[in-house]
């Protein structure tokens, strides 16, 4: 089977989506950078685009212009009482699944449409199959479905629209929208059967930009339509980092170009090695030269850097399925080219899941499916293999393996660019562990969690780290459900109490960590080992210490010569202050030394049994 297409990324100035690879390219790409600017444009584009009523010359006719422009020099200026459109070959449609692109920007204030037509020339009212209003503002109408749906659009940035016109009946078609190249994945606004629209007419003839309004000012960028019916597998993949996998074989090959061709070239992709067998456990880099087309295996997810968000549609050869391999601890895995539900998982020997499967979405998420062309974390108890259930997912099957309670508390954190994590603190007995986060991503990755590594934890009467990466300043922090006391390593920058429902924000870039607890107790500002109480003692005496960072804590007592008499701690402490007692009925009056460790802080003091 042949790969039919695959998205490129060229490099111009920008980024410019086209399509096409081996022999088939897109049906029809225009980046509008082949006209003459301020020269309107169906009088110079030999009927590719064409005025609604057919006239060149007239108001209906848009100009090219500099004004704004994604790739290159040009876009198409739509104001009001301009009427294009670009019929679709041959129209009309009446089969297959159907792909349309484009960019836009509207400036402040101002406001744009488009819509598509069943048929051209139309026959009122059975002409439109769907139907987009930008708002001013940010906000979006789509229209010419069963329910009108409302979406937010970008003021004053690039824009990126995909429609997926399915004319199965038995399909979903589908509505897309995101930023042309910014954070964040394109957003799927609705899916439906085409033939709900108002025409009817289960058909597609052209896509059409219309100017109705004073307000209207949109100007439109790499336009792309192209046939989309034999792909097998489409994967929305986001600008920046994505957990990927490759659901079967791509006869163009099985490199990680020829999976990803507009992966960051100057940025390895990652795989994470958990066989104790060869060390160390982590991540790897596929190989030394981050613009290699290494090769990329079945079953293992990856770690991929793309630039800008955008879709892959793949015609693949299907795997043979087969158990995964796995290890004890945390897996990063890829299904086959079926979805698959996570309740649905089972291992060899039985029971080895620990806790919920996760994927990736700008942050970690729970996953209720597996889904082809993505990665997943799974953690295990014991080594073994995965049994992924073969054949498609039925709509609402799999659920939901990890859930939140309505009265935990909740800490949400929100930066710069929009990027939102919430931590949770949990209320009665609860098994933390289950509640683990994956692997920290590669550095510079969005990441926010707990220092235990949770995304819940029990801040009621231990205080814990928050620990972030990747995110971008100033940051947003809103607490839900309780009141906390809210901290900076040091104290001094932020000190805080916060009740439920009150919000602050970080504006210092330099915070990547934070100390909270519930409720007014004051986070340690150092690490500390205080003076045994009583002292001199006997039998026994108190010992206070605190710990600035979460780590694996020691305490032992030695006589005056230096011999070890007991190890008092050895364990993992979180962030906090913390006292023990320690009892000395057997042992004779003298002098004895008590010695701290926690991470590279070392102290030691002297304290007295006196019998």
């Amino acid at each position: 089977m042949k790969l039919i297409f695959k998205f490129q990324i060229l490099a111009f100035t920008t980024c410019l989506a086209l399509i096409g690879n081996l022999n088939v390219f897109a049906q029809f790409t225009d980046n509008f950078d082949s006209y003459n600017a301020n020269v309107q444009l169906c009088d110079q584009t030999g009927g590719t685009w064409r005025t609604y009523t057919g006239s060149t010359n007239g108001p209906e006719d848009p100009y090219v212009r500099t004004t704004y422009a994604y790739s290159l020099d040009n876009s198409v200026n739509i104001v009001q009482g301009n009427d294009i459109v670009r019929l679709h070959n041959p129209a009309p449609i009446t089969t297959g699944k159907w792909y349309i692109s484009f960019l836009f920007y509207i400036p402040e204030n101002k406001t744009g449409y488009f819509n598509t037509l069943s048929e051209f020339p139309p026959i009122f009212p059975y002409d439109i199959g769907m139907e987009v209003a930008f708002l001013a503002g940010g906000m979006g109408l789509l229209f010419s479905i069963p329910d009108t749906q409302i979406f937010t659009w970008h003021v004053a940035q690039w824009n990126k629209v995909v429609v997926i016109v399915d004319l199965d009946e038995n399909e979903l078609s589908s509505f897309w929208i995101g930023l042309a190249c910014g954070p964040g994945p394109l957003t799927k606004v609705a899916e439906w059967p085409w033939k709900q629209g108002p025409s009817y007419l289960n058909q597609l003839a052209a896509t059409e930009f219309k100017g109705g309004e004073a307000t209207n000012e949109m100007y439109i960028d790499d336009f792309i339509f192209t046939d989309f019916t034999n792909l097998d597998i489409i994967v929305g993949i986001t600008d920046g980092w994505n957990m990927v996998s490759v659901p079967g074989i791509n006869p163009d090959g099985m490199g990680v170009n020829d999976w990803w061709p507009n992966r960051s070239p100057s940025t390895s992709v990652f795989r994470y090695n958990a066989d104790p067998s060869d060390p160390p456990i982590g991540y790897r880099q596929l190989g030394p030269d981050p613009g290699v087309n290494y090769t990329v295996q079945k079953t293992t997810g990856y770690w991929m850097k793309h630039i800008c968000s955008t879709l892959y549609g793949y015609d693949i050869t299907p795997f043979t399925h087969v158990p995964i391999p796995v290890f004890t601890g945390w897996n990063m895995i890829g299904g086959y080219e079926n979805s698959a539900p996570t309740s649905g998982l089972t291992t060899t020997p039985p029971g080895l899941i620990s806790g919920s499967v996760y994927g990736y979405s700008g942050t970690y998420v729970t996953a209720t499916n597996l889904v082809p062309g993505y990665g997943y974390w799974i953690k295990l108890t014991g080594a073994g293999v995965i049994n992924i259930p073969s054949g498609p997912l039925s709509k609402g099957s799999g659920e939901v393996v990890e859930y939140f309670k309505d009265d935990w508390g909740r800490i949400i954190i929100t930066d710069n660019a929009g990027r939102s994590y919430t931590l949770y603190s949990v209320k009665g007995e609860v098994e933390l562990d289950n509640y683990e986060l994956p692997p920290v991503p590669p550095a510079g990755v969005f990441d926010i969690r707990y220092g235990s590594g949770r995304i819940a934890e029990d801040i009621n009467e231990a205080l814990q780290s928050i620990e972030m990466t990747g995110i971008e300043h100033p940051i947003r922090i809103q607490v839900e459900n309780m009141d906390i006391r809210l901290q900076d390593e040091t104290g001094k920058e932020i000190n805080e109490n916060i009740k439920s429902g009150e919000e602050i924000t970080i504006s210092n870039n330099l915070i990547n960590k934070l100390l909270v607890i519930s409720g007014g107790l004051v986070a340690p500002i150092e690490y500390a080992l205080e003076q045994n109480y009583p002292n001199p003692f006997n039998p026994s005496t108190r010992i206070k210490y605190s710990i600035l960072q979460s780590s694996n804590v020691i305490i032992k007592v030695f006589d005056i010569l230096g011999k070890e008499i007991e190890t008092l701690v050895n364990e993992e402490k979180s962030v906090g202050t913390y006292e023990i007692t320690w009892y000395a009925d057997n042992l004779p009056s003298g002098i004895y030394f008590y010695k701290l460790q926690a991470g590279s802080f070392v102290e030691t003091k002297k304290m007295i049994l006196l019998k």
